[in-house]
Formats: C-alpha cells, sequence, structure tokens
C-alpha cells in the first residue's frame, strides 16, 4: 500500500479490551504511535478550528464564556443522541484521518506505525493501514475494567459501545485478533506473536 513499504497498523476494540497496553506493546518495539482521540479532542479544545460547525450542531450553550468549547456540555449532548454524536463523528473523523496520514507520510521509510482508532471500520480508517488488530473481552470483564479504570456507570459503559460496532463484528474485520482475558505478559506475548507475523509478511 505505501511505496517506501512502511507498517501501518490499526488497533481498535471495545471500551476496556486493552487497545492502548497492545499500542504501548508496539510502541516499545519501535512503532510510531498515534491516539485518535487525542488527535480527537483537539478539534473541542480552545483552538478549535471548528467551532461554527459545533455551534451548527449543538447551539450556543457549546462554547463557554470564553468562546471556547465546553466538553462537559458536548458530552451530555451526544450522550443519549445518536443523530448529533453522528453529526460531530461526521465532521470530526476525517479531519484526525487526514491528520494521521500526514504524520504517516512524514515518517521515515520502512517504520511501523501503531494507529489506536476505537472507531476504526465505523469511521473507514482501515483504508489506511496495512494490517488491523481487534483487541477484545466479554463484556462483562471489559465493564468490569472500565468502571475500575474511569469510574463510569454500567448504563453509561452501555450507552458507549452501542455508539461502537458490536465486538464480533470488528473482530471479524480484523486481520488479527487478541483475547485480553489473561495477564499482562500474556497480553504482550501475543501482541509480540501477531508482530513477528506482519514483520515476516511484509
Amino acid at each position: 500500500m505505501y511505496p517506501d513499504k512502511k507498517i501501518v497498523i490499526g488497533i481498535t476494540g471495545g471500551m476496556g479490551c486493552g487497545k492502548s497496553t497492545v499500542t504501548q506493546f508496539l510502541e516499545k518495539q519501535g512503532a510510531i504511535v498515534i491516539y485518535a482521540d487525542k488527535l480527537a479532542k483537539f478539534y473541542t479544545s480552545p483552538d478549535s478550528p471548528i467551532k461554527e460547525e459545533l455551534l451548527e450542531i449543538f447551539g450556543k450553550g457549546v462554547l463557554d464564556s470564553d468562546g471556547n468549547p465546553d466538553r462537559k456540555f458536548i458530552a451530555s449532548q451526544v450522550f443519549n443522541n445518536t443523530l448529533k454524536l453522528s453529526q460531530l463523528t461526521e465532521i470530526i473523523h476525517p479531519l484526525v484521518r487526514t491528520e494521521t496520514r500526514k504524520i504517516i507520510f512524514h515518517s521515515p521509510p520502512e517504520c511501523m506505525v501503531a494507529w489506536e482508532v476505537p472507531l476504526l471500520f465505523e469511521t473507514h480508517g482501515d483504508e489506511i493501514c496495512t494490517h488491523t488488530i481487534c483487541v477484545y473481552l466479554s463484556f462483562e470483564e471489559a465493564l468490569k475494567r472500565t468502571q475500575k479504570r474511569d469510574g463510569i456507570s454500567q448504563e453509561e459503559f452501555k450507552n458507549r459501545m452501542k455508539n461502537q460496532l458490536d465486538i464480533n463484528k470488528k473482530m471479524e474485520l480484523s486481520d488479527f485478533t487478541i483475547e485480553n482475558s489473561g495477564s499482562i505478559e500474556d497480553l504482550e506475548l501475543k501482541a509480540l506473536e501477531v508482530l513477528r507475523i506482519i514483520r515476516a509478511n511484509g
């Protein structure tokens, strides 16, 4: 896909499944790491270039007293409103993908890029990847880990998961799947085995 033989690995999965941990393992192996969520946050930051678009979707309440996007307000608006969430996603994710492509383009030849993207297939981000990995867990275990990490309710967890592809569909679409119910050491070994296969096949 890339003339300079770059390896671009899209890493996805459900909440609490261990996407970031697998991404960090690949970083230890020399990968350039890109977090889609971190790129996306820029567009709801004080320096956001899409304030007018946010106003169109959410109204004047989306900006705080300083004229900056109010992330808590945005979160409250999209929590149970799939239309507004879809409108926001349609604006932000193409920008995130464009920014990701720039990073990939300017990275060294034959390098490896690990791109963590919760909505990899939902936003067609897989189209710019050479390989895709889905990290997965049972619903119960993912809920438990997410509650421990973020302190969210079961209702909020379920609502967030409803806005993503079913984990089984993500697994079906991915080139590789990594089950993460064991230890951190077990997860690393599985990630390294996937990386070995990727490198062996070029």
